[in-house]
């Protein structure tokens, strides 16, 4: 493409150029249905003026899946899952400038959980457009994508009982033209009478061409297609800070019965649309990581999804899993829905978008949140501030008993971590080698958005009346913080990807799969340097742990090596499944440092404007405990109360250990009950979050 096309079509995506992200055209939003009252949905994105589509589904009873449109309007509702003529429901649905509204019972069905994806028109990304039939042999639909559609979803919406015809670029065998029917679990069809030109030269950068099929052509009646971009193509990579990354892709692959099927995407996707081309009797499935997509694990958890052909309910029954780079199946998937036998030589089409925020966050309410809630008597939302967090830590304040708890939506609905103790995701408590799971009563709900659900009141740890906790909710963000799932390679050394997009400065390692130790890198001690994070001990020294190896400088990968370590393993032991946070220093967001303690109040300089609210503090050179203060419980010029990641003791009240500081954080003198992080002479490192 020249230039002046290029800089064209940029300009169509955002205005006069602007750059664009996926967080600007796509999002998803888990909530609770309220009944008819209404609903509104602020996701950022500008239905009102730059036109799309909204899609609906109740994730906990059969509701049909509810798609509006703004070519069609705000009363008629189209469901993917039958060949119905449009629902009428008079003005239903409102799009507006920065999300939507709805304004009655539909798609906001009782109180159930429910899912709302919205995509917005974009050149490289989406588009929606209607057209009459002719009945004639062939008709040319002009499209805005500016570049050839990976993916057509058409819909006969006048005329009763015709189905949704779908249009997939690739895993193509055979008749050009051959078409699925998105409210079918049938496999791919091929018909006399055609929906789709035969020509592949009929789909191009502005246009497509249907056939004479009634699905997408009959004389007199309305249709409607929704166009996804193929990221492959380079007219659709104009996204990003430097205009030139896709945020879609559409593709195919065949499926090889459970022998760890890896799709590369380039990219961390947040929603996959898949089907199995080749066989009936196969659903459509559709994963997304706010409602339980999640990245694999060694006991062989299961992803949930929905299915866009029925009107069923949300249902765990896959091991489709999140990676760094795109998504994969579990050794031991066999389903034909997803990953048929090798022998069976299945097909299957996807549409990925790819995961957000790619924009670096400017403000640290964006992506952190510091909260202290009270236990109730039954289940209820913490509210956070960002529009979802990606990891939630909580504590009980005043128990001596109850753990800390680390749950990140990666692991999954109700999984979790404790930082005091060595335990593999979902045990009981330190000291046990259990692997039960939580019961659903006692548990932390993850799939929903500008809060965290408590579930039950038995647990100590969660949620008892009346009792205090703690919780810190972050998002991940580019610059900021990045959360990666990966498998180790029994102490070969390896490469592990990730999308912090830059070099990371903070990295803390924990096995999920076995009881193996917490560890942590820090950029001022070095990659030959490891510090556990669920002991009070000082900094050991291993050469091999990471290789020797800092991060890489382009913020793309780090390297672990061969050293199996202390306990079992540092971070690269077996073939376990592991977990990796990652943070960087962030301008106004987020600090990362070392201090020497002189007994004297000290400033610690972040480039903050009005202080940190969350401080993290750990003497590296000895024994010392890793310190948590933050200013939702209070960063005084008094005593500031603290509690310690290492240990399940209740919080301390009565030290002076933090004054506040504008630019970051003041520790103060030693006099002050301030024995913990300013002696004389000690070496610290600290994470602090504005």
């Amino acid at each position: 493409m020249d230039p002046n096309t290029l800089n064209i079509i940029k300009g169509a995506a955002g205005a006069a150029g602007e750059k664009v992200y996926v967080e600007d055209v796509f999002n998803t939003t888990a909530f609770k249905a309220n009944g008819s009252t209404g609903q509104d949905f602020v996701t950022g994105l500008d239905l009102g003026g730059k036109g799309g589509m909204v899609w609906h589904k109740d994730r906990e009873y059969t509701f049909g899946h509810s798609i509006w449109d703004t070519e069609r309007g705000t009363s008629s509702v189209l469901n993917s899952n039958n060949s119905d003529v449009p629902s009428i429901y008079p003005n239903s649905i409102t799009f507006n400038s920065d999300g939507h509204s709805v304004t009655g019972a539909q798609g906001n069905e009782y109180t159930d959980k429910t899912v709302a994806w919205s995509f917005r028109k974009a050149p490289g990304f989406f588009d929606v457009v209607t057209w009459n039939g002719n009945n004639g042999s062939s008709k040319t639909i002009s499209h805005n994508l500016g570049c050839i559609p990976g993916l057509i979803i058409a819909r006969n919406y006048t005329a009763n009982g015709y189905s949704w015809a779908v249009y997939a670029k690739h895993g193509q065998s055979g008749t050009y033209n051959a078409r699925l029917l998105l409210n079918s679990s049938d496999g791919r069809d091929n018909l006399t009478t055609t929906d789709w030109s035969t020509d592949p030269a009929d789909f191009t950068k502005d246009s497509f061409t249907v056939g004479s099929g009634d699905l997408t052509n009959m004389d007199g009646q309305s249709h409607v297609a929704y166009l996804f971009a193929d990221g492959a193509d380079a007219d659709a990579q104009i996204f990003g800070d430097d205009g030139d990354e896709s945020i879609i892709k559409c593709g195919s692959y065949t499926g090889d019965g459970g022998n760890d099927k890896v799709i590369d995407l380039g990219w961390e996707p947040q929603y996959v649309l898949l089907k199995n081309t080749s066989a009936g009797s196969t659903n459509w499935r559709i994963f997304n990581n706010m409602t339980g997509w999640i990245a694999g694990v060694s006991n062989g958890a299961d992803s949930t999804s929905l299915r866009p052909n029925t009107n069923d309910i949300e249902s765990a029954s896959q091991k489709c899993y999140i990676t760094s780079t795109g998504f994969k199946f579990d050794t031991t998937e066999t389903a034909v829905e997803v990953n048929a036998q090798a022998s069976d030589n299945d097909t299957y089409v996807y549409v990925a978008i790819r995961r957000g925020p790619m924009k670096t966050p400017e403000d640290a309410t964006e992506v952190f949140d510091d909260v202290a809630y009270q236990g109730t008597s039954g289940a209820h939302d913490v509210p956070i501030s960002p529009s979802y967090a990606d990891l939630v830590f909580y504590k009980r304040r005043a128990s001596s008993v109850d753990n800390w708890g680390w749950t990140s939506r990666l692991q999954g609905n109700l999984a979790h971590l404790t930082s005091n103790g060595p335990l593999a995701q979902n045990s009981l408590a330190p000291g046990s080698n259990a692997e039960a799971n939580r019961a659903a009563a006692d548990a932390l709900e993850y799939d929903r958005q500008s809060s965290f659900g408590l579930v039950g009141t038995s647990s100590g740890e969660v949620n008892v009346t009346p009792e205090d906790y703690i919780s810190y909710a972050f998002k991940r963000a580019p610059g900021f913080f990045d959360i990666v799932c990966y498998t180790a390679t029994s102490g070969n050394t390896q490469e592990v990807p990730h999308n912090l997009g830059v070099q990371p400065e903070l990295m803390i390692f924990k096995s999920r799969g076995a009881t193996n130790n917490w560890w942590v890198y820090h950029k001022d001690l070095g990659a030959s340097k490891v510090i556990q994070l669920d002991k009070n001990v000082g900094a050991d020294t291993s050469t091999t742990w990471l290789n020797n190896t800092v991060p890489d400088e382009n913020g793309s990968v780090f390297t672990l090596g061969s050293d199996t370590g202390n306990d079992g393993g540092y971070a690269n032991w077996s073939t376990t499944t592991y977990i990796a946070y990652l943070f960087a220093s962030c301008p106004g967001i987020c600090g990362i440092g070392t201090y020497t303690s002189n007994g004297e109040p000290q400033n610690i300089e972040c480039g903050f404007s009005a202080g940190a609210r969350f401080i993290l503090i750990k003497r590296h050179d000895n024994n010392s405990d890793w310190y948590v203060f933050d200013a939702a419980r209070g960063i005084n010029s008094g005593n500031d109360p603290y509690v310690m990641l290492n240990r399940n003791d209740a919080e301390v009240t009565t030290a002076d250990c933090i004054d506040p500081y504008s630019p970051g954080f003041t520790v103060a003198g030693s006099g002050n009950s301030n024995a913990l992080i300013n002696y004389t002479g000690e070496n610290f490192i600290y994470l602090a979050i504005a």
